[in-house]
């Protein structure tokens, strides 16, 4: 067990316990009881456990779904490629975002996304269908 101290104002001390010793108290930590399960870990993908407590397992294959077509990303943590297969017939663009939400990759229409120039981190892709402007979204990590 560790406590944390801290001095909100002159006088006034708070004091919090982190069961696992990981440095991360129980309002973020989704499993005080273990130090491998908080924030900072890198989440391994389809073993049922939300390593990150981002509140969902990763999943090493994305399958959305755009107006009745489906779109399968993969693999999903990534290095340098992210394969995209879609099941049907479907006019759409893609848009990755970083963390800040700033476009990082722009394309129409691609089956395969070159990501080795990308950092490393957890990406918001956008896939849209460029007929009715319906859109879905997910996420992809890149891992190097």
């Amino acid at each position: 067990m560790q406590w944390l101290q801290f001095k909100l104002k002159q006088g006034e001390d708070v004091s919090c316990v982190v069961m696992d010793e990981d440095g991360f108290t129980e309002d973020v930590d989704c499993d005080d009881d273990n130090s491998n399960i908080n924030p900072a870990v890198i989440e391994i993908p389809d073993n049922g456990i939300d390593e990150d407590c981002d509140g969902e397992d990763l999943i090493s294959s994305s399958t959305h779904n755009l107006n009745n077509m489906h779109v399968e990303i993969f693999p999903n943590p990534t290095t340098y490629y992210n394969h995209v297969n879609v099941k049907g017939t479907l006019n759409y663009s893609i848009r990755l975002l970083n963390m800040d939400g700033n476009i990082v990759m722009e394309k129409e229409i691609p089956q395969r996304m070159n990501v080795k120039e990308l950092s490393n981190g957890i990406y918001l892709l956008i896939i849209i269908d460029d007929d009715t402007n319906h859109f879905n979204t997910g996420k992809i990590s890149i891992l190097k």
